[in-house]
């Protein structure tokens, strides 16, 4: 057999083992190992009927990071849900604030919608939310990484003081956001002494909407596969980059 013919016949044994591995669930498996967010009890004696009176919170403010857009300038999926696990953490009574992180726009949208303003639309589609002029909301956006979404949200927070903040992703950015959001908010507390509270949230809906390949429905399927896998190899190479200029 031919040399390039034997190197042509391994590529597509490898491609279709990997296909093969994607349409059995591939994508859940790599994005739980890098999920390394953790649930927030429910409180005692909560009612969603009493929201969205004043009670006292676990956490200052939830810190909601931005992802793409699309071309109409909403929430891709991905990011929807991070919006939607926010609000839901508000109804709860779990943060007293919302902050939108994400300042770049989405594919083809220049100098229009931020993230930030983005996420606070469809928070706002929901109509059990406070209106746009409440406190309840804060926007970030200048930030165009995770390190930056670190550093400019968290200085909001303490101005504000908000000293206690959940962050809120997607699982395959959970690893990388806790270390960079804990490191920024320790040099921070060296600085001035002020005590700022991290914690990462998990998003208990993901793991059922992370896709497999259906038979009724294949081009969906294979589209929104190529987008778990493309966030997840993305988020690797972000990893090790983060790593070497020493921001994890």
């Amino acid at each position: 057999m031919p040399f390039p013919t034997r190197w042509g016949l391994s590529a597509a044994v490898c491609v279709g083992l990997y296909a093969s591995l994607v349409a059995c669930g591939l994508s859940q498996h790599q994005h739980a190992l890098l999920a390394t967010g953790k649930a927030i009890p429910t409180k005692t004696g909560f009612s969603e009927q009493t929201w969205p009176m004043q009670r006292a919170s676990t956490y200052d403010v939830a810190v909601v990071l931005g992802h793409a857009l699309d071309r109409n300038g909403r929430p891709s999926r991905v990011l929807a849900e991070r919006v939607d696990r926010a609000v839901e953490l508000l109804k709860r009574g779990v943060v007293k604030h919302v902050l939108f992180s994400g300042g770049h726009d989405g594919d083809g949208l220049r100098g229009r919608p931020s993230e930030a303003e983005s996420m606070l639309r469809h928070a706002l589609s929901d109509p059990q939310v406070p209106a746009t002029e409440d406190p309840t909301w804060l926007l970030e956006e200048g930030s165009t990484s995770t390190r930056t979404n670190a550093l400019l949200s968290l200085e909001m927070a303490k101005e504000r003081g908000l000293h206690s903040v959940v962050v809120v992703t997607s699982g395959f950015h959970q690893f990388r956001s806790e270390r960079v959001f804990r490191r920024v908010a320790k040099d921070m507390v060296k600085g001035d002494g002020i005590p700022l509270h991290v914690h990462v949230v998990d998003l208990p809906d993901e793991q059922t909407h992370l896709p497999i390949l259906q038979e009724t429905d294949m081009h969906l399927g294979t589209r929104e596969v190529f987008v778990a896998q493309l966030n997840w190899f993305r988020e690797i190479a972000a990893i090790v980059y983060y790593f070497v200029r020493g921001w994890l």
